[in-house]
């Protein structure tokens, strides 16, 4: 699993034990899959260059991203493939979102004060299957949804998807 972290402001003291709501986890599970799944339907560009379709990326089906996927926007991406060079662009979050195996993510907060009315929340997420391995592809370019495991029937949104099951 990979973990990943999110910042929203600057902080000093945490309050923990704070968790999401139901609503708030399936928003987070709602931008994942939205996001992936303009990547998976060859509709996502970066700095003007569209990314190609993929054919196999699952739906998260499990439970800050908004600010992670735009890291592709802000610094570039330019390989499918993970590797040395890549770490480069500080993509790390956002191609974790995108790895075409992950299928499950689980997002925790904490509230945190610098002794003022103003609060930062720290947002921790946690992926299965864990994504950003050296010289494996972030996801395969293909026609979209042309290789989904047997197990997923089911391609709504260019996403694999199991039938009947809303998670893994």
């Amino acid at each position: 699993m990979r973990t990943v972290l999110l910042l929203l402001f600057a902080s000093a003291i945490c309050v923990f034990g704070e968790s999401f709501s139901q609503e708030g986890k399936l928003n987070v599970l709602n931008i994942h899959n939205e996001f992936r799944s303009q990547l998976a339907l060859g509709e996502f560009s970066v700095r003007g260059i569209k990314k190609p379709a993929a054919c196999g990326m699952r739906k998260m089906a499990s439970l800050a991203p908004k600010k992670w996927w735009q890291e592709f926007e802000t610094n570039g991406w330019d390989s499918l493939i993970y590797n040395h060079a890549i770490q480069r662009f500080k993509i790390g979050h956002a191609i974790q979102m995108a790895w075409h195996s992950t299928n499950k993510v689980g997002c925790g907060y904490a509230k945190c004060a610098v002794g003022t009315p103003d609060q930062t929340m720290v947002v921790v997420c946690r992926y299965h299957q864990k994504g950003n391995i050296e010289g494996e592809p972030i996801y395969e370019q293909g026609v979209t949804c042309s290789k989904c495991p047997a197990e997923y029937q089911k391609c709504p949104f260019g996403l694999c998807e199991k039938e009947g099951v809303d998670s893994d």
